[in-house]
């Protein structure tokens, strides 16, 4: 009988440990795509920024005003990428739970190890001073640019058209719209509960 406890306790370690390896995985994949969106955008912007500041403009105003809708695109999907990340940490820090109860490892070096050594740098409530300010520099410096890249390509579209034509007009309001729906969903996204939380 005794046999057979410790297979079913070696299969159900063996079976944690492969989910936490895919966990680890996936929760790699998803940092190193988040990243790759970052560099697409400031490429873009880079690039569009070079074709919008020609005189006369090269494209026309229709083009320019709406030239910064593809940055909200890949913005929007870059965060739905950090809330399967945030998914996923919490994932893998409940099978560590598990893990870590088998490990004898002593309580003090439970948040030295593993994705919660991690989420005390990430989490924005449980950082240090210093990295709370870098955390609100890169992810609100992202923001910045995204909305002062929206009004540069409207300014540059009304300097031809007016802020009174169709395409300033429906870009800004489509620019404000997305704004206020990428507030909300970033609100919702840092509630989300974290690793070590209930």
């Amino acid at each position: 009988m005794v046999q057979g406890d410790e297979s079913s306790s070696s299969d159900r370690l063996g079976a944690l440990g492969a989910l936490y390896s895919a966990d680890r995985q996936d929760a790699a994949t998803l940092v190193t795509a988040r990243l790759a969106l970052l560099a697409l955008q400031m490429t873009y912007m880079g690039l569009v920024a070079i074709v919008l500041s020609g005189e006369p403009l090269a494209v026309g105003p229709w083009v320019a005003a709406f030239s910064a809708f593809p940055l909200w695109f890949l913005h929007s999907y870059h965060l739905l990428l950090v809330a399967i990340s945030m998914a996923r940490v919490t994932s893998v820090g409940t099978l560590e739970d598990e893990l870590y109860e088998r490990s004898g490892l002593s309580p003090t070096e439970r948040d030295l190890i593993g994705i919660r050594a991690g989420e005390r740098m990430a989490d924005i409530a449980r950082q240090p001073l210093a990295l709370k300010v870098q955390a609100v520099v890169s992810y609100g410096g992202v923001g910045a640019v995204m909305i002062a890249f929206s009004a540069y390509a409207l300014v540059v579209a009304a300097r031809g058209d007016g802020w009174g034509s169709a395409p300033v007009v429906l870009a800004g309001l489509l620019y404000l719209f997305l704004l206020i729906a990428s507030a909300a969903a970033w609100l919702r996204v840092a509630r989300l509960p974290r690793s070590g939380e209930g």
